[in-house]
């Protein structure tokens, strides 16, 4: 039994080996294909995804107002940088 010739010209062969590979692997290969197609039709019914590509569109946050940005920005990693300080300033300061 011969496939049709893909792109890169080599024919393939079914040979009793690969055959009985294709069974073993057919279980998996299906679940495969059904968590992709699953996924991907889920995808298509979210309606989530009408962006359009818009730059900053699935962000968290608008970049609207620079102020208002910058200062969440320093609150964000503020806090995160200040916590290894705060935690020492305690435990020192513990009697």
């Amino acid at each position: 039994m011969m496939f049709p010739t893909p792109a890169n010209g080599r024919s393939h062969k079914i040979t009793k080996q690969n055959r009985e590979q294709r069974i073993e692997m057919a279980p998996s290969g299906r679940l495969a294909v059904l968590a992709r197609n699953f996924m991907t039709s889920a995808v298509r019914r979210s309606g989530e995804h009408h962006d359009g590509g818009v730059p900053g569109a699935n962000m968290p946050f608008s970049f609207g107002n620079q102020y208002k940005l910058a200062l969440y920005y320093v609150l964000f990693y503020g806090s995160g940088f200040a916590i290894p300080f705060l935690l020492l300033r305690h435990q020192l300061l513990k009697k």
